[in-house]
């Protein structure tokens, strides 16, 4: 089989795989659209190897596939930083939202949590049940007359376990 029905093939089944996977909600749309627009542009040269060519000597580069190379390194490149700075973005958020929860415990008076492990946590005996946690009256009153507050709804899920 030659190489060029080969990438060709598997050009389709990138580009294929990315549309399925964005419909089913698997991939952001800016990932998406980047992964499309690549799969467009190197699809047809992947069915027509020498379409890079005329490209490359404009370019003073040796080969078409000198060229795309190229292109492909700076394409991962730009993705390694991209998802660098994600990972930046949620790591700072994720500690954020930890001191939250810290600064929550320690309005409800609640010992702090124990450091994460791996692996799921450990189940509590159903014979010996969680003791309640003890609230104000004054914690019920919402602003909003619902007669509900933050701190009494992060009470209970404290106490469903939701929260561990």
């Amino acid at each position: 089989m030659p190489l060029f029905i080969l990438t060709s093939l598997a050009g389709i089944v990138v580009l294929v795989s990315v549309v399925r996977t964005l419909r089913l909600n698997g991939l952001r749309q800016r990932s998406a659209a980047l992964w499309i627009c690549l799969s467009l542009v190197v699809l047809p040269v992947m069915f027509v190897p020498t379409l890079l060519d005329p490209v490359a000597a404009l370019l003073r580069v040796s080969s078409g596939a000198d060229l795309a190379l190229a292109f492909g390194l700076v394409v991962l490149l730009y993705l390694a930083v991209t998802l660098s700075r994600e990972q930046h973005g949620l790591r700072a958020r994720s500690d954020l939202l930890a001191s939250e929860l810290s600064s929550l415990r320690a309005q409800l008076g609640l010992p702090a949590a124990a450091p994460a492990i791996d692996g799921p946590p450990p189940a509590q005996s159903p014979a010996a049940p969680a003791p309640p946690i003890p609230r104000d009256s004054t914690e019920d009153s919402a602003e909003d007359g619902t007669g509900d507050s933050t701190e009494g709804r992060f009470a209970d899920l404290l106490e469903d376990g939701s929260i561990v």
